[in-house]
């Protein structure tokens, strides 16, 4: 009975320290759930311990920023569109996106630290594939001006512009029919 008790337990402690979810894994020495891991061990070194009678409040996990390691940053938006100079053009006139690259396949628009890269695609199924578009969402001083620009543009308004009690906001379709949220607040 003993002996085979041991074995399992050696077992269990093996499949736990090598899983994704134990808690060696996490980053650095010093880090909070790491050293509760060591102590929760106790001197076997097993891992394994008998479970609480009562539920062990959830911890909250502090995020890779305590162990120094960075968060993950967005850095990039890529939309396909069949005419990518006249996307970009879109973009630039209608929502005052800096274009540092446009060629007939590829543009690299910018706005603050946000880069949107159009890729040209020769697909004809994009314009009736607009029920499964991503939205980007942009915040505008004057939505009415922005509106009247993008529509002059190629772009369609999905919808009435709304007048919400936290600002207004509309929705339109792109040239190639990609979805955007237009938010201006009160």
């Amino acid at each position: 009975g003993g002996r085979r008790a041991d074995g399992l337990r050696r077992r269990a402690a093996a499949r736990f320290r090598h899983s994704p979810l134990s808690l060696d894994r996490v980053g650095c020495e010093t880090h909070p759930l790491r050293r509760e891991a060591r102590a929760r061990r106790g001197s076997d070194g097993l891992g394994v311990r008998s479970p609480p009678l009562t539920p062990a409040r959830p911890q909250k996990f502090p995020g890779p920023a305590c162990c120094g390691m960075a968060a993950a940053t967005l850095r990039w938006v890529v939309q396909m569109h069949r005419d990518v100079p006249r996307a970009a053009r879109f973009y630039a006139e209608g929502l005052d996106f800096s274009v540092n690259v446009c060629t007939l396949r590829f543009a690299e628009l910018q706005s603050g630290p946000l880069k949107l890269a159009l890729m040209h695609t020769n697909d004809s199924t994009l314009a009736t594939q607009r029920a499964y578009s991503s939205m980007l969402s942009f915040t505008v001083p004057d939505i009415s001006s922005t509106v009247t620009k993008l529509m002059a543009l190629g772009a369609e308004l999905d919808g009435p512009i709304k007048y919400e009690i936290h600002g207004k906001v509309a929705a339109l379709r792109c040239i190639d029919g990609h979805v955007l949220g237009l938010y201006e607040p009160a």
